[in-house]
């Protein structure tokens, strides 16, 4: 029994094994099988995310496209596009439509989007605070200027509104609509207080007397009433015979009020002294075809009157003469003089809107696209640089007359050519320097000078902050000393001027600590200056870099201070090593008869250089310390010669400025430039410069002027959306993203509204 009891136990012992090898086996293949749908499961998500983004990379590249194409036509919408773009992928073509973008139509400063028809007629109150808008939609806008969202939509008219006027005093508001109503509102209860009802056709024009006490109105029955505004009665009918007259305007002075009509002739009525008695005055006959909008000059001298035939004549009532503008190519439906008197603004059916100089009788610059098909009314706003335009679009847009350039911002025109510029590291202060022998700090936040003038020294060719922003190094014309450091901290030269070389220095550079400075100049020579000792009082040692009798004319110091790159008047490029003074393989392969300006990009990867060979080129200096050879490739984009170069703080950005008096921004990775040039000055410019944040450029050159531009991304697509200033519809969206992506406010309202 007992061998019988040890068989059991073998047996048991082995069904045991058995059951556990079984158990092993099916736990190895669930372990097999759950590893396989792992990975095949990350490999789906990982696929899923590839394809998700390879998606993201090419609807951002077919909207930057669209935006592009869609520029002309509907800018607002390009922006949106582009956008969206930017939200999608970061990418150099992204980026470049939306520089673009703002680039194009650099007055427009924003679309008021909430009319659902066509603007028939604008008019500022006269404190600029309030603009309104009539409608064909039955309602007049009142907008905040300021905040370019409205403040008040008003219904009472039920019919379109065809036009408007605000007294002097900007208390009351007159409308007319389509039934020949007139309303009176009063603005501060944004209530109608009066109901004015003789005209049997709808309203054509309105104007209010100076004092406020009288209203014109014409209709298209042929009428022309004064409305005796207090008692809300026709004081006279002017029971004129030349049907229509669309255009109504009362002197400064109140005595003369002007009507412009069918027949292409102006009539001008004496008001008097007695309510009720005006009489016919005179009578001028210039115009071919109807006269749609009159305007007096704020000083009474000139009366300017809008055609059909697309001229506008402007008048002297006191020498009775007259001369014709001409600038459109269609029916001239608006026009009003700025504050001074000094420009007027048209707008036409041709889309377009054109800035006059009434002194010189001409255009100031091109005519400006509307950004609608028809213009039917303009308004000049009181301070002289906003005019709103409205037409057959249910946007008002509203222009910045003054604006040179949207991103770029002038600072105080110097009257000297300015050579060089330098942001402190902590980029808090501007530096310049020109022919005047003058360095001048700014603030770059508000514009202003900031600090005391450094004087007493010959041209300044090159500047720079050493890097804790204690001294300032600069490169000057002559032999008597022709680099000097200055002690910021007391305002005073840090020792005796220098001479480093026989001629003038053009350019200076630190190295990363701040104890070395790099400079050449026009005698060919590098020089580097040990700055150790200033600091208790003594003067640099200064060695030359003599291998090359040529090497110098531009230089600068790699971010690891280990290599200096050197720019030489006969298109040699030469890197340095510091330590020893001596050159690192070969010059550069020459690609230019003379080099300008060299600039290492922040990682000290690539060297950028410029002269005048027009091109710029990028050289890739991997390897190079190993003997490798650098390659290069080009940047073409100037027109001239090339000046100078930096790098934006992450590297991802190359600025350029050149004899064509532009700034071009380039994408590295890319090679590609971004937008349109920057373009604001009048000479040759001499030097750009970065901020250290990287969100301001800075461009100087030989017409005194010092521009700001606005370099950010992330800023560019806040403005963008002040434009704009409206999302896209949910219609755009699915026409031009799809619904593979859900729909958001692209710029989304501000908070209140």
């Amino acid at each position: 029994m007992a061998q019988d009891g040890d068989l059991v136990d073998v047996f048991l012992r082995a069904s045991a094994a058995t059951e556990r090898r079984r158990e092993i086996r099916a736990r190895a293949i669930t372990l097999t099988v759950f590893t396989v749908i792992t990975v095949l499961a990350v490999a789906a998500l990982i696929f899923g995310l590839q394809a998700r983004r390879q998606a993201r990379i090419a609807l951002a590249r077919l909207l930057a496209s669209q935006a592009v194409s869609t520029m002309d036509d509907q800018y607002d919408l390009a922006l949106l596009l582009s956008l969206e773009a930017n939200r999608l992928a970061d990418l150099a073509e992204v980026r470049s439509s939306l520089l673009q973008g703002l680039l194009a139509n650099p007055g427009l400063v924003t679309f008021l989007h909430s009319h659902d028809d066509l603007v028939y007629d604008l008019a500022f109150d006269p404190a600029g605070q309030i603009l309104a808008s009539a409608s064909a939609d039955g309602t007049i806008i009142l907008w905040d200027v300021a905040a370019q969202q409205p403040m008040a939509r008003l219904e009472e008219h039920g019919l379109p509104v065809r036009c408007l006027a605000f007294t002097q005093d900007g208390r009351l508001m007159a409308s007319g609509d389509a039934g020949g109503t007139i309303l009176l509102w009063e603005v501060s209860t944004r209530r109608a207080i009066v109901r004015l009802e003789s005209h049997e056709r709808e309203v054509a024009a309105l104007a209010f007397s100076p004092d406020g006490g009288t209203l014109a109105s014409s209709s298209w029955d042929g009428s022309v009433l004064l409305w005796d505004v207090a008692s809300g009665q026709v004081a006279q009918d002017l029971k004129e015979q030349g049907g229509t007259y669309y255009g109504l305007a009362f002197s400064p002075d109140g005595r003369t009020l002007a009507l412009g009509g069918g027949f292409g002739f102006v009539v001008l009525w004496d008001l008097g002294t007695v309510p009720g008695e005006a009489r016919q005055q005179d009578m001028l006959r210039v115009h071919r075809g109807t006269v749609y909008d009159l305007a007096f000059s704020p000083d009474g001298r000139l009366l300017a009157s809008a055609d059909a035939d697309g001229e506008i004549t402007l008048w002297n009532l006191e020498m009775h003469e007259w001369v014709r503008l001409r600038g459109h190519s269609n029916d001239v439906n608006s026009l009003a003089f700025g504050p001074r008197g000094e420009r007027l603004i048209s707008g036409s059916r041709d889309g377009t809107l054109i800035l006059w100089d009434v002194a010189a009788r001409q255009p100031l610059g091109e005519p400006i696209d509307a950004q609608m098909p028809f213009v039917y009314a303009v308004a000049f706003g009181p301070d002289g640089r906003t005019v709103a335009a409205g037409g057959r679009s249910s946007a008002v847009v509203l222009w910045d007359t003054l604006s040179g350039q949207r991103l770029g911002r002038r600072l105080a025109e110097q009257g000297v050519p300015v050579n060089t510029l330098a942001f402190a590291p902590d980029g808090n202060t501007l530096a310049s320097g020109g022919d005047d022998g003058v360095i001048r700090f700014w603030d770059p936040s508000s514009g202003q000078p900031a600090g005391r003038e450094l004087t007493g020294m010959a041209p300044v060719n090159s500047i720079a902050f050493r890097p804790d922003g204690r001294y300032l190094a600069a490169g000057l014309d002559g032999s008597g000393g022709n680099l000097l450091l200055w002690d910021l901290a007391t305002g005073q030269p840090l020792g005796r001027p220098l001479q480093a070389g026989a001629h003038r220095v053009r350019s200076v550079a630190f190295d990363r600590d701040g104890d070395v400075l790099a400079t050449a100049g026009d005698d060919g020579a590098v020089w580097l200056w040990d700055l150790t000792g200033v600091e208790g009082g003594g003067q640099p040692a200064g060695r030359v870099l003599e291998d090359y009798t040529t090497a110098g004319f531009s230089v600068d110091l790699a971010s690891d201070g280990r290599t200096l790159a050197s720019g030489s008047d006969e298109g040699a490029v030469i890197l340095w090593d510091v330590a020893s003074g001596r050159p690192i393989g070969q010059p550069l392969a020459r690609r230019q008869d003379w080099v300008s300006v060299v600039a290492f990009d922040p990682a000290g990867s690539l060297l950028a250089s410029g002269g005048n060979s027009i091109d710029i080129f990028l050289w890739d200096l991997a390897g190079v310390r190993d003997g490798a050879s650098p390659s290069s490739r080009s940047l073409a984009g100037h027109r001239e010669f090339v000046t100078s170069l930096d790098f934006s703080p992450d590297g991802r950005t190359l600025a350029s400025a050149g004899l064509d008096r532009v700034v071009i921004l380039w994408d590295v990775a890319s090679r590609q430039a971004l937008g349109q040039p920057l373009a604001d000055h009048d000479d040759w410019l001499r030097s750009v410069a970065y901020s250290p944040d990287g969100r301001t450029l800075a461009s100087a050159g030989d017409d005194g002027k010092i521009v700001l531009w606005d370099v950010d991304p992330v800023s560019w697509q806040e403005r963008a959306c002040r434009i704009a200033n409206r999302p896209l519809t949910r219609e755009e969206w699915q026409r031009y993203i799809g619904s593979a992506w859900r729909y958001r406010e692209t710029c989304p309202p501000p908070e209140g509204r």
